[in-house]
């Protein structure tokens, strides 16, 4: 199973990656995380043209996002840094789901094991976890409130 066949919800990511992709579009955001997950992009309040080092930065980020995106990007975080992040969370979110749905399908310990590049007590450990609530289905107990204690 590949990573680019898990469905990774809009719940899954983080903040920071919804904020990018409102920024830069969904493609630009992904090529960032992809090629510099981790990384700090600072902008300085004079603009990305101050050093040879920001040049650089601004120009890798311009060759992922494309210029005018770059220009966009650097004017929203100006003064600031922004950290790229990873999304290793969302990832294992998804491909715990997909572990789980197959697993319900019928698929054998061994063969989600040989599938997903698992250990069989790692595949035991995701299938005993619970899906983590989304929007469209919220935890029973969220419903209850304080009553749920008693």
């Amino acid at each position: 199973m590949s990573r680019t066949s898990l469905a990774i919800l809009e719940t899954d990511l983080p903040a920071s990656v919804r904020d990018l992709v409102r920024w830069v579009g969904w493609r630009g955001a992904m090529a960032l995380i992809r090629e510099m997950p981790g990384a700090r992009i600072y902008s300085p309040m004079r603009g990305p043209h101050w050093s040879a080092r920001a040049d650089a930065r601004f120009a890798r980020v311009a060759e992922l996002v494309g210029e005018r995106n770059a220009e966009k990007l650097y004017e929203i975080i100006a003064g600031t840094a922004f950290e790229v992040p990873n999304c290793r969370a969302a990832l294992r979110r998804a491909r715990n789901r997909a572990v789980r749905a197959s697993f319900d399908a019928g698929a054998p310990v061994e063969a989600l094991c040989v599938d997903f590049g698992l250990s069989r007590r790692q595949v035991y450990s995701v299938l005993k976890e619970a899906d983590e609530p989304t929007a469209e289905t919220p935890r029973q107990a969220d419903l209850r409130g304080q009553m749920g204690l008693f």
